[in-house]
């Protein structure tokens, strides 16, 4: 089960986290790398080391010229190749802002599933794969983490560049599951049975989530191109 783009709108909106009080403390853009040659195959793809292909070059580079005219405090990535490279597409146009490579923002590590296609990690480990489809936020991968886990990892970040940027702008190059990790630790207090839903969004390589924080609310954007899709109206 995938989370599409307009069923990422309704998960958003049914999380009714929209309230008109407070100054805007810190705007957070979540952008996703280029597409790898495991993400085309479906495969497990975690803390691995991949280098994007041609088509995640060229989607970094239409993501960089996107973000072209947003102003940028700090652009933060993870530290694995696939999001450095795109961090540093997008970096071209904010000199001096980046990017900075974080641990807490890399990807969930698939321990014995990595580098599998869904079906050969159902063969070779049957009950452990099964165990996780049945729970998919709380099962720890054997030699790895859960989205439990993942989204106590980023959730001190989220509060650590809210405070180091009130009134900022911040840009965050990750992975599916870190940025549904960060959308979950977002929305996690607003959003009705967040652990059934989180595992399973859809986290597109050629899109990103405009995400406004204030003291006392949360509202967002999925922008792809001239398409903006108001989260606050469809959630």
């Amino acid at each position: 089960m995938i989370f599409h783009s307009f069923e990422i709108v309704n998960f958003l909106n049914n999380s009714r986290f929209l309230y008109k009080r407070g100054a805007i403390l810190t705007i957070l853009y979540l952008v996703r790398h280029g597409i790898t040659q495991s993400n085309l195959e479906g495969r497990h793809l975690g803390q691995r080391e991949e280098d994007l292909t041609e088509k995640g070059r060229q989607q970094a580079r239409d993501l960089a010229e996107l973000l072209e005219n947003e102003n940028f405090d700090v652009i933060y990535t993870s530290p694995l190749r696939r999001a450095r490279d795109t961090a540093s597409e997008i970096a071209v146009y904010h000199p001096g802002k980046g990017p900075l490579s974080d641990p807490r923002l890399n990807e969930l590590h698939m321990g014995i599933f990595d580098g599998l296609l869904p079906d050969e990690a159902r063969r070779q480990f049957e009950e452990e794969y099964a165990a996780r489809e049945r729970d998919k936020f709380g099962f720890r991968m054997p030699a790895g983490e859960s989205y439990r886990m993942l989204v106590e990892r980023v959730t001190p970040f989220v509060r650590d560049v809210t405070e180091e940027f009130p009134n900022g702008s911040v840009c965050i190059v990750g992975h599916q599951g870190l940025n549904r990790a960060l959308l979950g630790s977002l929305f996690w207090d607003n959003i009705e049975k967040p652990e059934t839903k989180i595992p399973y969004l859809e986290i597109p390589h050629d899109a990103y989530f405009k995400v406004t924080k204030t003291q006392s609310s949360v509202s967002g954007q999925l922008i792809s191109g001239p398409l903006r899709v108001n989260l606050e109206e469809r959630l």
